[in-house]
């Protein structure tokens, strides 16, 4: 009897699953690359020199999976970044599904490192708690996340790439 409990709870779960990924996280849309590899290509906006304040906005999210240590560490996100990533959702004119601010989604950063480079990347204020929970510092994880530009600052291009979801 406690074999056909089994076998049912896990049909059970295996439908949920499919269910929840039919309706879920367009998870295809993300290709596999790594976060020094999207920076290269990125490569001709920072040998320009500009006299002013010197921003690049990426009207291609280069919707990417890379696969990153997470560190267990997080800070609130500069109000630069934030300006940044403001004006990156009112160029493209992405919003929430109730139509507000885009930038309210990404509240504090997470740090992860690849290849012993580190990289502080907005999370989605809602996934963070998962992180959390699900993982031990030092542990790898897949993000799916988008390119959303950059500045100089003191003659030194900081990349802005936002983290919609993770997979352990």
């Amino acid at each position: 009897m406690k074999y056909k409990n089994l076998i049912f709870v896990l049909a059970i779960l295996f439908l949920v699953a499919l269910e929840a990924n039919a309706q879920g996280f367009p998870y295809h849309e993300y290709k596999p690359r790594t976060v020094s590899e999207i920076i290269k290509l990125n490569a001709d906006v920072e040998t320009r020199e500009y006299k002013q304040r010197q921003i690049a906005l990426n009207a291609n999210p280069l919707y990417s999976q890379v696969r990153v240590a997470y560190t267990g560490t997080s800070r609130p996100i500069s109000s630069a970044r934030k300006d940044l990533l403001k004006m990156w959702t009112d160029l493209l004119g992405f919003k929430t599904a109730n139509n507000s601010d885009i930038t309210k989604l990404y509240e504090n950063e997470l740090l992860f490192t690849e290849c012993g480079t580190e990289y502080w990347l907005p999370v989605q204020k809602q996934v963070i708690p998962y992180f959390e929970k699900e993982l031990k510092k030092g542990e790898m994880v897949s993000l799916f996340m988008a390119r959303v530009g950059g500045e100089k600052v003191a003659d030194k291009w900081d990349w802005l790439f936002i983290v919609n979801e993770f997979v352990k």
